[in-house]
């Protein structure tokens, strides 16, 4: 629905106090409270122990302090925006030319080339080397290629003024054709130019060919160059035959194994699509960069290795092809027979595997074919919005991230965004609800911020449809009920599976917090990081700081767009109606409220829930996530006023958002998680590395080449290259499989192993998600027991300590341990298999009877004995009560034991808590205060012992001193029963 334009035509000055007085505030405001929220133990009302719980981290305590500290800096920008209003609006303090953001016709990608007048901007230019400057400050370190390439956008700016974006196109494309001579070069001589040589001759030729232009043929200088872009623009698509690399080096040199003739015929007909959309634009006399050029760059920068090599990373890449093996091959449900724990994502890519013949060597064939298939979509759509100079801007900047959870956030924020969908109200209504719905089966998180994120706008356009009448008048039309129907009808035959995976997504998030990732505190500080810094307190104190607050940057800036929005139309004397309207008429302002609100809900667990530091950099999955937001919103800012000289403030914001995004990642490589092998160089998907990837696949010592003899024993395997020990682990469990199926043809596995490509391998269904293991807390534990039967054996991937209650079910079923296979069996196969054992005896043996280390667990639940009541009961029957649920709340004395052991104890002390036999458990001392956990120990639950002893442990020589009852040492002592 088309909107009126209302909105005072006033331009007000973004201040940038408020935003850095912001930053300072929360800085300080982190350093006062860091010692009281980062310090201590993490709350714990289950017993999910991982390693936030035996590590000691206070990791709700960075929880509650992020969003704190988030909440406090919204309000800062809130109310310092509104006092800086009132404050300038006595002296009028009005800056032509800086930033307006008044509702604007909207301007179509056509009408986005800049003017031809010269009009240099300085700021701007400055604005070009801020992400050079960061990455100094940040990393002590800066890429001579990107300084290069931010010098010369600076060079344009100040010398081309409005022109700038055209001349920066222009070295692009000549850039991007030596590079593909750089890559024939190679091909043929097996040699190659750097590519940071390669854009400095691209930058120098066309600097001294513009000059000589601008000086002898100026009056011809605007034709000869649109031709000049035209030819530079025409090679392009070639490009793309680097996705038809088929070498790879071995040991003994290079051999060629070929592609899957539909992969090479899909790579083929997606250039020769490139090459007519080029001819086309050429046939309509189009001026600027041809999509298709923007296309070919973006994903010869995004390039993955399509290789037959087997996947090394058999847990990310894994479950990307189990889903849809379980879908076809066993006919199971989804949150039913199994449970995909993070969506339907995995179907596209399973079903293009299963086009290319459907082995685990073809899969990456398939992720490549989806990956330039969604990166197409993303540069279309940006196209949509932007002019192709731009567009062409961020295809180089930027390159598609293999993390595939996220590809959906950017098309889908772009295409609701777009002013064809949002001038409709009912196809925007729709439209929006069937993005959020295919979003929310892709990725329940994401699905569910992007649902959440639009909202505000749309129920704005549905009041706004009903109050208008437009309702009535759409009800009177066939084509308005199609349209429901078309929209209603896939979400109500999904509502079961919906509720289903709503369940399970509620059921994990349960446990996430303690049993994923780790807490900031406990993440090794990367060497990159400040590496001039040499304290290390202060050292660690920055590092927490700027992983902590830098996610909550972007969220403050946009809040201060949208702010200074609001408060530009209000000083108008504007309603608050009109100023409502004139928010939801701007689609900058749109994606801002929608990104204010997607980043948060995104955070919960991509920022806040940190992985290990080699899954990212600064801002951990997170990074990704803001990378597609930082893009969605510049386009928006540079769009709409690019047929003007482009305002200071408009080009700071954005150069800020690009430069924040690029910043998340110390190098480019954490685009690539999870990476597929075959990388030929150390930062495969680099910026300036892109020759690199033309070499043969790189392949090591590690690797075998796989034989007809293991294609015949594991046909899903597929012909090429697979790890040494890979290969091993297959013919093992094969062995050992079929060895137990002998005894039941209607053996299933759980827990087979922590890689859920081994499932597919071995052409084996997977009960449950294929990771049992990831099941601790009560609630999860519970959905995994669900799908175990009488014919379920159990992999020993599981361990008492982190999956307490699948362990406690399979004491309780007696479920027995076979040492040959390494499985739990149930006791029918287990009288089958070793006949005369008892299973009680047989777990002796187990990885059950094991050391259990408890690192600071026990004083971590020591400490929530309170939270964890609704699971723990006093022991009133001890010691007549099963051993299989009980735990020991003990406070130790610290002067009994100084004087015992005749040693000072500190926080790191190791204890030995034993029970009479060489069995034993060891625990850090932290304070004494403990819940130790006695029923995780595999001969604890079978002897049932009734003292419990303790005595000095020494980590160096693996010796304990005398032991003493703890009864002796304890202030406080009291048994416990886990409830079932």
């Amino acid at each position: 629905m088309q909107k009126k334009d209302t909105t005072p035509n006033r331009n007000h000055f973004i201040s940038p106090i408020v935003f850095c007085a912001t930053c300072l505030v929360i800085t300080a405001c982190f350093f006062v409270l860091r010692g009281h929220f980062l310090n201590g133990y993490s709350k714990v009302s289950d017993f999910v122990i991982d390693t936030i719980v035996l590590q000691g981290s206070g990791k709700t305590g960075e929880w509650t302090l992020f969003w704190l500290l988030l909440l406090l800096g919204s309000l800062c920008i809130v109310f310092g925006c509104v006092l800086f209003y009132k404050i300038s609006s006595p002296f009028n303090r009005t800056i032509q030319n800086v930033s307006t953001f008044s509702v604007q016709p909207v301007l179509g990608p056509e009408q986005m080339h800049p003017q031809t007048e010269h009009s240099s901007n300085p700021v701007f230019a400055l604005a070009c080397l801020l992400p050079a400057v960061l990455q100094l400050l940040l990393y002590a370190d800066v890429s001579y290629a990107l300084l290069l390439y931010c010098l010369t956008c600076a060079f344009c700016t100040v010398c081309f003024g409005e022109k700038a974006l055209s001349h920066i196109a222009c070295i692009l494309c000549l850039y991007f054709d030596g590079l593909l001579l750089n890559l024939c070069l190679m091909h043929f001589t097996g040699r190659t130019v750097p590519d940071n040589i390669i854009l400095l001759l691209a930058a120098a030729c066309y600097m001294a060919f513009a000059a000589y232009l601008t000086m002898h043929q100026k009056d011809k200088a605007d034709t000869v160059s649109e031709w000049l872009m035209r030819a530079l623009q025409l090679p392009l698509p070639l490009l793309l035959l680097l996705y038809t690399k088929d070498t790879y080096q071995t040991a003994t040199g290079v051999v060629t194994l070929g592609q899957p003739v539909l992969y090479r015929l899909m790579i083929y007909g997606f250039i020769a699509v490139l090459f007519g959309m080029f001819f086309l634009f050429i046939i309509q006399k189009k001026q600027g960069i041809c999509i298709s050029g923007a296309i070919s760059i973006f994903l010869f920068g995004s390039y993955q290795p399509a290789s037959y090599i087997v996947s090394s990373d058999m847990h990310h890449h894994g479950e990307q092809l189990l889903p849809f093996f379980e879908l076809t091959k066993y006919h199971a449900m989804p949150y039913i027979d199994f449970s995909p724990v993070s969506g339907l994502y995995p179907l596209p890519i399973g079903f293009t595997n299963s086009l290319l013949g459907g082995t685990a060597s073809t899969y990456s064939f398939a992720f490549v074919l989806n990956m330039l298939l969604w990166a197409t979509i993303v540069i279309i759509c940006i196209r949509m919005h932007a002019s192709g100079e731009l567009t062409l801007l961020f295809a180089f900047l930027f390159h598609m991230p293999a993390y595939c959870r996220t590809w959906m956030i950017l098309p889908v924020m772009l295409v609701l965004l777009h002013p064809k969908v949002r001038q409709n109200t009912r196809h925007f209504l729709c439209c929006y609800v069937l993005c959020a719905f295919v979003s929310g089966l892709y990725y329940p998180l994401f699905g569910f911020a992007l649902l959440a994120g639009f909202l505000p706008y749309a129920l704005f356009q549905s009041v706004q449809y009903v109050r208008e009448g437009s309702l009535t008048v759409d009800g009177k039309k066939p084509s308005f009920y199609i349209q429901i129907a078309v929209t209603a009808l896939p979400i109500l035959v999904c509502i079961p599976m919906l509720l289903r995976m709503a369940k399970h997504v509620m059921t994990y998030s349960s446990q996430t917090l303690l049993g994923d990732g780790l807490s900031v505190r406990d993440v090794s500080i990367p060497s990159w990081f400040l590496p001039y810094v040499a304290d290390g307190s202060v050292k660690q104190a920055l590092y927490e700081c700027i992983r902590l607050i830098g996610p909550m940057l972007p969220i403050w800036l946009l809040l201060l767009m949208i702010v200074t929005f609001v408060m530009t139309t209000k000083s108008g004397q504007a309603s608050i109606k009109h100023t409502i309207c004139a928010l939801c008429d701007s689609p900058l302002m749109t994606g801002c409220v929608c990104a204010v609100i997607a980043l948060p809900v995104c955070y919960t667990y991509t920022m806040v829930i940190m992985d290990e530091d080699w899954v990212s950099r600064l801002f951990s999955r997170s990074g990704h996530v803001y990378l597609w937001v930082a893009i969605v919103i510049s386009v928006l800012l540079l769009h709409g006023e690019a047929g003007k000289r482009l305002p200071k403030a408009k080009v700071l914001l954005a150069t800020i958002l690009i430069s924040t995004a690029l910043l998340a990642f110390a190098d480019t490589d954490s685009y690539a998680f999870p990476s597929l092998d075959g990388r030929t160089n150390e930062d495969m998907t680099s910026t300036f590395t892109h020759t690199q990837n033309g070499r043969p696949f790189a392949l090591n010592d590690t690797y075998a080449a796989i034989s007809e003899a293991d294609m015949t024993a594991f046909p899903k395997l597929g012909p090429g290259f697979i790890r040494k020990e890979t290969l091993t682990t297959l013919y093992d469990y094969k062995q050992k499989i079929q060895t137990l199926r002998t005894y039941d043809e209607n053996l299933t596995i759980m827990g087979l192993s922590p890689y859920q490509m081994v499932y597919y391998l071995l052409d084996e269904t997977c009960p449950y998600s294929g990771k049992p293991s990831l099941c601790k807390s009560s609630k999860a534990a519970a959905a995994a027991i669900s799908q175990i039967d009488s014919h379920t054996a159990i992999g020993s991937d599981l361990h008492p300590l982190g999956n307490y209650y699948i362990y406690k079910y399979l004491l309780d079923n007696h479920y027995g341990y076979d040492a040959a296979s390494g499985f739990f069996l149930p006791p029918a196969l287990f009288a089958k298999v070793c006949p005369g054992q008892q299973p009680e005896a047989s777990l002796m043996t187990s990885p059950w009877a094991e050391l259990v280390y408890l690192g600071k667990g026990a004083a971590t639940l020591g400490h929530n004995v309170d939270m964890l009541s609704a699971h723990l009961l006093p022991d009133a029957n001890f010691p007549e009560s099963p051993a299989s649920e009980r735990m020991l709340y003990v406070k130790l004395d610290t002067a009994a034991l100084s004087d015992a052991f005749a040693a000072q104890l500190s926080s790191d002390s190791i204890l030995k808590i034993s029970w009479g036999t060489d069995r034993y458990m060891l625990a850090d001392y932290a304070d004494g205060e403990w819940l130790i956990p006695l029923c995780t120990s595999g001969e604890y639950t079978q002897i049932n012992a009734c003292n419990i002893y303790i005595s000095l442990y020494d980590a160096n020589t693996q010796t304990s001193g005398q032991p003493v009852l703890i009864d002796s040492v304890a202030s406080r002592m009291q048994y416990y029963r886990v409830v079932p």
